[in-house]
């Protein structure tokens, strides 16, 4: 554990604990729980889209078998993300893999069993309780589970061979500081591969009933004032999130100091179960793969 873990505050190395470990700079102490999540947050972090992802995870996960739900996601979405990240990173035995805003980190349980060593990081306890539960059904020990704020990553400096993040870094206001950090944990020459929303037609209009929010200055401005002091937040369902535009995704990375970087559309999984008819489905499907609708972009970038 000692091996990856710093103060969230500070960066500074740990000590160990009988059950956690302890900044002697900071004089805090990280407990890890019976669940087996560790509670490294820093001291204030914002609440608005921890709250959300709480309140998700603790009304549907608690109603279904979390192995069941796990396969779920392989099927549809997960093995189709391996697919795609594994054109930039070929995982190896006892690699370190860092999975931001994890949730029940089921792509992790899946690296895992390959004998990748899996660090789950999100604000939301309720998902990370449930990622201990998967890992235990499936007989996996190479894995960490910390509950933690990617603005402020309680790894150390150089420690981690890849970043995963599916849909994660659009919910962090501060955007320089999120690349920043993914930055400083990745060793030389590792990758950090990220999915967020795409800023085109769909999110300046269907988008908004979840209150999606562009990355334009000035217009940006305005949207928060809408959905979070107008509206209080209610249409925000995920949370606070962002959309942006490719060129603007890759100068904050550059920022950074990451290099080689690709910005592309993923390739998501969109099927429009719910239009029964296959000429008005077909119709969709050829509307929303155009740039104006597309959903998500993909971002993989070197350090």
């Amino acid at each position: 554990m000692l091996t990856y873990l710093a103060c969230p505050n500070c960066q500074s190395r740990v000590k160990p604990l009988k059950n956690g470990v302890f900044c002697s700079k900071c004089k805090i102490e990280f407990r890890q729980d019976n669940n087996g999540v560790i509670n490294m947050l820093p001291k204030n972090i914002d609440t608005l889209s921890q709250d959300k992802w709480n309140s998700h995870y603790k009304k549907h996960l608690n109603k279904i078998q979390i192995s069941t739900e796990q396969r779920r996601y392989m099927d549809y979405y997960g093995y189709d993300t391996i697919n795609q990240i594994t054109k930039y990173w070929k995982p190896k035995r006892k690699q370190i893999y860092l999975e931001i805003g994890s949730g029940p980190c089921y792509l992790g349980a899946e690296l895992a069993k390959n004998g990748v060593f899996v660090i789950g990081v999100d604000y939301s306890y309720e998902a990370l309780v449930q990622a201990t539960k998967l890992f235990k059904l499936k007989e996996l020990s190479n894995c960490l589970f910390i509950l933690g704020d990617i603005n402020s990553l309680p790894i150390q400096e150089s420690s981690i061979d890849f970043i995963y993040g599916g849909g994660v870094i659009e919910h962090f206001r501060n955007m320089d500081k999120v690349t920043s950090e993914m930055y400083r944990v990745l060793k030389k020459n590792a990758i950090a591969y990220n999915t967020v929303p795409f800023l085109n037609l769909g999110a300046l209009t269907y988008r908004q009933l979840w209150g999606n929010i562009p990355f334009i200055p000035g217009v940006r401005q305005l949207f928060e004032f809408i959905h979070i002091t107008l509206l209080k937040g209610k249409h925000m369902r995920f949370g606070y999130e962002l959309a942006f535009l490719p060129s603007t995704l890759k100068k904050l990375h550059q920022k950074a100091g990451f290099r080689k970087i690709i910005v592309s559309k993923f390739d998501a999984k969109i099927m429009f179960e719910y239009i029964k008819r296959p000429v008005f489905r077909n119709l969709a499907l050829k509307v929303v793969r155009s740039d104006f609708f597309w959903p998500v972009l993909y971002i993989a970038a070197r350090k």
